[in-house]
C-alpha cells in the first residue's frame, strides 16, 4: 500500500506515522473515536472477546459495549466492558461538560450484568426486543446511570448529541408503535426516532420524523445558533431513498425538513455544521447524475457529500468513487476551511481513487480510504491503507500536530508499511495515524579551515531524502568543492515539507611554521635502559605532534629497540621525523675481587646489567660447581676462598660469557 501522497500540487503532504491495534480473542468491531479533555482519545466499539490481550474484562455473554481509552501517541490507558446476557451494540460516543461521557447503542439484554433495566417486550414473535441503550460515565469510565429506551418492537439508537442545558438527543429508528417510551403513532414501517433526556437521564420528550415508508435518523448535528438540531436521515420510498434533513426546536418541532437525491439510492452517514452556518450532509450513492446530484456516478456506490446553506438550500455537491465500492462513514472539518472524508473503499486505481487497494486483497474486502476536500468540495489528495482483509473506516479525529487518526475495524494481519500488528481474533480496532512529515534534517560535512591554494570538500546529509538542494554557489549535488574561506549555505526541500537550511563556515588557515631540526643521531641503549625522545625546539601553539605510538606530547620515553617517528603539522602541511634506537648488552665482567672487608672489590659485581638480569654460575680450578643463581643479585664472593674460579654468565639475549676470577684476600 502507498502510505503517503507525494504529489505537492494536490496539498501538502501527510505520511503515515504509526498505527496501532487494540485486540482480544474474538470479534472487536471498532464504531466511532471521539478526542477527550487530557488530549487523548476515546474509542468505542462492540466485542464479544472474553479477557485477554488489551481487553481486561470478560465478555458479559455475547456482544458488549467495549471502550478503550488512549493518550495522544496512541498507548492504551484504560478499557472497559459493559453489557448484559445478549447482544448489545455500540454506535455513539459524547463527551459531557464534566469531562466524563454518555456512550450509546443498542441492546437485546435484559436486566443483567451492566444493565439495571430490560428491554422492552416485543409484541412481534421470533422478533429480538431491540431498544436503545445509554450509559453514562465518568472521565475513568466508571458508570454512573444507565438508561433503556424503545418501545414493542425493534428500536436502534445510530447517535446522540449534547443539548444546550446539559441534557442529551438520542437518535436512531424504531419499528415499534405507542409503547414504552415510544409516544406517537408511526407513519410509515419505520420511522426515525428521537428522544430528548435531561442530565439525570430522565426522558423529556420524545418525537418519531418520517418520509416514506422507512426513516432513520444517522447523525445529529447542533445549529450553529444553538437553538435546535438538524437530523440527518436515509428516507426510503419505494425502490430508492434519499438524504433527508430535518431542522428541530430543543422540543423536536419540525423547523424545516429537506431531501435530496438523484433517481437510485441515496444513504447517508452524516450530518455536521460548517463554519459558514450551514451544514455539510455525506453518505453513499447509487445515482447518476440527477436531482440535486450533479456528477455522475463512479461505479457501484460511491462517496457522495452535499454542502446546505443554514435553511437546506443545496450550495454544492461533490462525488467520489472508483470502480468498485466506496461507503464514506465519517467527515472532519480541517483547519484550510475544507474537509477530510474517511470510509472504505474496494476500488483500484480509478475514477478520483488514486491508490490501489493492498496487495493480495481478496474480492469483496475493503481498505481505509480517505479523501480530502478543499472548502468548495474540489478533491485535494486521496490516501488508502490497509491489508489483505477487510479494513472499515468508521471514524476520523484532529491530532495536535495537523494529522489525523484513521480509525476502525481490521481483520488483515501484518502488512507492511500499513498495518504493523497482526489480527489476534476475529477482528479488532485499528488505528492509523497521518501527519505531515517531521521537519528535515539537513548537516554539512566539511574542514572548519582552509590552507592558502587548499580546496576543500563539503557534504550535505538530509534526513529523509531531500527532493532538491540549491547551494548559495549555485551548485545543486549533494558535495561541492570550495577553494575560499567563507559562509557556504545549502537549502534543501523535503517531499510536501518546508525548505530547511544548513550553513558551514570555513576560516582561512593561520599557518604555523614547523620546526626544521630533528630528533637527532641514532642511538644505543644498553639493556634495560631508556631514553627520552624530544620534539625540536621550538614548541608552538598551532603545532600538532603525533608520535608512532599514538601519542601526541612533546615527548617519548623509549626502552626497545627500534624506529620511532614524529609526525609534526600546523594543519596545511606536515614534517615526518625518524629516529632508530639499537639497544646493546653493556656488560662488564671483573677478573679480580678483593674480599677483605674494605667495601671495594668485596663482591663478584656485573657492571653495565641490572641485578637479576643474569644467570650466574661459577666452578673451582677441579671443575666443581660452587655457585649458582637464576637471577644473579651481585651477592657471591664475600666468603669466597683464595684462588681462581671460572664463570659461566647468560643473558637473554645475548651470547654466553665464559670467563675466570681471581679473588684475592
Amino acid at each position: 500500500m502507498l502510505s503517503a501522497l507525494s504529489t505537492s500540487a494536490q496539498g501538502p503532504l501527510l505520511v503515515r506515522h504509526w498505527d496501532k491495534t487494540y485486540s482480544g480473542n474474538a470479534g472487536d468491531n471498532l464504531q466511532v473515536i471521539r478526542p477527550t479533555p487530557d488530549g487523548g482519545y476515546l474509542l468505542g466499539g462492540s466485542s464479544s472477546s472474553n479477557a485477554g490481550l488489551d481487553k481486561s474484562q470478560d465478555s458479559r455473554g455475547s456482544d458488549d459495549y467495549w471502550l478503550v481509552k488512549i493518550d495522544a501517541a496512541g498507548t492504551k490507558q484504560w478499557d472497559k466492558t459493559y453489557g448484559g446476557t445478549g447482544p448489545d451494540w455500540l454506535s455513539a460516543i459524547i463527551t459531557t461538560p464534566d469531562g466524563g461521557y454518555l456512550i450509546g447503542g443498542s441492546s437485546a439484554s435484559g436486566a443483567n450484568g451492566d444493565k439495571s433495566q430490560a428491554s422492552f417486550p416485543s409484541e412481534v414473535e421470533g422478533v429480538p426486543s431491540w431498544d436503545y441503550w445509554v450509559i453514562r460515565l465518568d472521565a475513568q469510565g466508571n458508570k454512573l446511570w444507565d438508561r433503556t429506551l424503545g418501545g414493542n418492537q425493534i428500536d436502534m439508537l445510530n447517535c446522540l448529541a449534547l443539548t444546550a442545558e446539559g441534557g442529551f438527543l438520542l437518535g436512531g429508528y424504531s419499528y415499534s408503535t405507542v409503547s414504552g417510551q415510544r409516544t406517537q403513532p408511526r407513519t410509515g414501517q419505520v420511522d426515525g426516532w428521537v428522544v430528548g433526556l435531561d442530565a439525570q437521564g430522565n426522558t423529556l420528550w420524545d418525537a418519531a420524523y418520517g418520509r416514506g415508508i422507512d426513516s432513520r435518523v444517522n447523525s445529529i448535528a447542533p445549529t450553529p445558533d444553538g437553538l435546535g438540531y438538524v437530523l440527518g436521515n436515509t428516507c426510503y420510498q419505494g425502490n430508492n431513498s434519499d438524504y433527508w434533513l430535518v431542522q428541530i426546536t430543543p422540543g423536536g418541532e419540525v423547523v424545516w425538513n429537506q431531501a435530496y437525491g438523484g433517481t437510485s439510492n441515496d444513504n447517508l452517514t452524516l450530518v455536521q455544521a460548517t463554519a459558514d452556518g450551514g451544514y455539510l450532509a455525506g453518505g453513499w450513492s447509487y445515482s447518476d447524475t440527477s436531482g440535486q446530484k450533479t456528477h455522475p456516478n463512479r461505479g457501484g456506490p460511491d462517496y457522495w457529500v452535499l454542502k446546505v446553506d443554514a435553511a437546506g438550500q443545496p450550495q454544492w455537491d461533490q462525488t467520489l468513487g472508483g470502480n468498485g465500492f466506496d461507503y464514506l462513514r465519517a467527515a472532519l472539518p480541517t483547519a484550510d476551511g475544507g474537509y477530510l472524508l474517511g470510509g472504505f473503499s474496494e476500488s483500484g486505481v480509478s475514477g478520483d481513487k488514486t491508490q490501489p487497494v493492498s496487495a493480495g486483497t481478496r474480492p469483496g474486502a475493503f481498505d481505509y480510504w480517505a479523501v480530502k476536500l478543499r472548502s468548495d468540495g474540489s478533491k485535494q489528495w486521496d490516501l488508502t491503507f490497509g491489508g489483505p482483509e477487510t479494513d472499515n473506516l468508521y471514524g476520523l479525529a484532529a491530532t495536535a500536530d495537523n494529522g489525523f487518526l484513521l480509525a476502525g475495524t481490521s481483520s488483515s494481519g501484518v502488512t507492511l508499511p500499513d498495518k504493523t500488528q497482526a489480527c489476534q481474533g476475529i477482528s479488532d480496532f485499528w488505528l492509523l495515524k497521518i501527519a505531515p512529515p517531521p521537519p528535515g534534517l539537513v548537516s554539512i560535512s566539511g574542514p572548519p579551515a582552509l590552507c592558502p591554494g587548499a580546496t576543500a570538500l563539503l557534504q550535505v546529509t538530509t534526513t529523509p531524502t531531500a527532493t532538491g538542494l540549491r547551494w548559495n554557489t549555485g551548485a545543486t549535488t549533494a558535495t561541492i568543492s570550495v577553494g575560499q574561506p567563507g559562509m557556504y549555505t545549502v537549502t534543501a526541500t523535503f517531499p510536501g515539507g518546508e525548505p530547511v537550511t544548513a550553513q558551514h563556515s570555513i576560516a582561512a588557515s593561520t599557518v604555523v611554521p614547523l620546526p626544521v631540526e630533528g630528533l637527532g643521531p641514532d642511538t644505543t641503549l644498553c639493556t634495560g635502559a631508556s631514553v627520552m625522545l624530544y620534539a625540536p625546539l621550538p614548541l608552538r601553539n598551532g603545532l600538532r605532534y603525533q608520535w608512532s605510538d599514538g601519542s601526541s606530547g612533546p615527548t617519548l620515553r623509549v626502552q626497545q629497540a627500534g624506529t620511532y617517528t614524529l609526525e609534526i603539522s600546523n594543519g596545511c602541511s606536515s614534517r615526518l621525523l625518524t629516529k632508530r634506537v639499537a639497544v646493546a648488552s653493556c656488560l662488564f665482567v671483573p677478573n679480580v675481587i678483593t674480599p677483605n672487608a674494605d667495601g671495594r672489590n668485596d663482591y663478584f659485581v656485573l657492571k653495565g646489567v641490572a641485578p637479576g638480569s643474569c644467570k650466574l654460575q661459577l666452578f673451582n680450578r677441579w671443575g666443581h660447581q660452587v655457585f649458582v643463581a637464576g637471577a644473579y643479585q651481585n651477592d657471591w664472593g664475600a666468603e669466597a676462598a683464595a684462588g681462581t674460579y671460572y664463570y659461566i654468565l647468560q643473558q637473554a639475549g645475548f651470547p654466553i660469557y665464559k670467563g675466570w676470577l681471581q679473588v684475592i684476600r
